[in-house]
């Protein structure tokens, strides 16, 4: 009786599939469950097995066609797979000893049983004669040895062959895309034509290079607190810097600086900084290693030498991002440490968090900030171009970074105590 191999239920939302390769051909016995042909889906690759024992009589589906659930694959003969050829015949043991015989170890008695030799044939140099395993090895090396035979006299040495020429064709070789790849493919390049991926960075370039602020896709403007501002002397050059990711079309890219200017003679009370703060192993942006499949943390540290007031977090990750919180580490005796804020993270809309005048963190000289970001390599993750792929560190939108915005003022260490006072009273009131 004919038996159809069909396409199984491919899991949800696939509907078809590509055959990668048969595993048997027309005419071999299979058994029950033994697999025969491999499919790929746009997720994962499936093997189909043999629903009866049988032989496999003809194959519909030829590798490289695509199939849909359902679709016929090929046809078995039902019925019990040919007998498999019987083993060949043990070597007969040798008879028993006599009784009178010395006794023999189990390790010597195997070997004779395994070479078929009589005990008789092996002198024994164990007590009472007892026949050991080294005396049955010494016996068998002894009759396979040749006899010597005189050395014949040495030929003289051929001339090396010279060398055959390095073939003129590239050492490459193209194979057609397989299923899963070229899924990958669409949805890099789908990625690249729809997906955020503009960075802009506004720089003044001074003595000690001054950096002013930073912007993506969906940030709010960063407050600066009042008697706080940057200085910008006389005759400074700025530098607009981009980070640009190709879409297929022209874009325009204005971008408009506003200034406030303080009047003559005034200058601000603090100075606001905004940083990158908090990058692992000490690098700005973090090294990083993300497994495929799976969702790996990153930690980063940065110390304040004075003390500060937090005056705005921005967790900065890639496609990969999904949480970051900021943790302060004081240092007090015992260290006490504060996890001050967690956020969500959407690479596509990047988020920016201004603190309030009696909220925003006070820390004392020598607080150490620790950052600790999570990044899903896993399919769950809807801006995953490829979740089969390793992912590091580096500057692509492709790649990953993981490390905060951070925006703050120093304070001397007599205006932290004052701070503290201040709030404190203002809480108990």
């Amino acid at each position: 009786m004919a038996i159809e191999i069909q396409v199984p239920q491919l899991g949800e939302s696939i509907s078809e599939a590509t055959v990668a390769r048969w595993m048997k051909a027309p005419g071999d016995a299979v058994e029950a469950d033994e697999p025969l042909v491999e499919l790929e889906t746009d997720k994962v690759t499936v093997e189909v097995p043999a629903p009866r024992s049988g032989v496999l009589e003809e194959i519909l589906a030829g590798e490289g066609e695509e199939v849909e659930v359902g679709a016929v694959l090929g046809r078995m003969a039902a019925g019990a797979a040919p007998a498999k050829a019987a083993p060949a015949p043990r070597a007969k043991e040798p008879a028993p000893a006599p009784a009178d015989a010395p006794p023999l170890s189990p390790a010597a008695r195997k070997l004779l049983a395994d070479n078929a030799l009589a005990p008789e044939a092996v002198a024994g140099t164990g007590k009472d004669g007892r026949i050991t395993k080294a005396d049955v090895l010494a016996h068998l090396e002894s009759a396979a040895a040749p006899p010597p035979a005189a050395a014949p006299a040495p030929a003289p040495a051929a001339p090396a062959a010279p060398r055959a020429p390095r073939p003129d064709h590239p050492r490459e070789e193209r194979v057609r895309m397989s299923r899963l790849r070229r899924r990958i493919a669409e949805r890099l390049k789908d990625a690249q034509n729809t997906a955020a991926m503009l960075t802009t960075f506004n720089e003044a370039d001074m003595s000690g290079g001054l950096f002013l602020v930073e912007y993506a896709s969906g940030k709010l403007a960063e407050i600066y607190p009042p008697d706080s501002g940057l200085l910008l002397p006389g005759g400074s050059q700025a530098r607009l810097s981009y980070h640009l990711h190709s879409v297929g079309e022209p874009i325009d890219a204005d971008v408009e600086l506003g200034i406030n200017f303080l009047p003559a003679g005034e200058t601000p009370k603090f100075i606001r900084y905004s940083r990158q703060l908090g990058g692992s192993q000490n690098v700005t942006t973090g090294i990083l290693d993300i497994p495929a499949g799976e969702v790996s943390r990153s930690d980063g540290y940065a110390r304040f030498n004075n003390a500060a007031r937090i005056t705005m977090f921005q967790p900065h990750m890639h496609m990969l991002g999904i949480y970051q919180c900021i943790e302060f580490i004081y240092p007090t005796q015992p260290v006490r440490a504060e996890t001050v804020n967690c956020a969500g993270f959407d690479y596509n809309w990047h988020m920016n968090y201004n603190y309030e005048d009696d909220v925003a963190p006070l820390i004392p000289a020598g607080t150490i900030l620790h950052v600790s970001s999570w990044f899903d390599n896993s399919a769950a993750n809807r801006g995953n171009v490829d979740p089969s792929n390793w992912v590091g560190n580096g500057g692509r939108t492709i790649d990953e970074m993981g490390f905060a915005w951070i925006g703050w003022h120093d304070l001397t260490d007599e205006e932290y105590e004052a701070a503290v006072a201040e709030r404190q009273a203002a809480r108990e009131r």
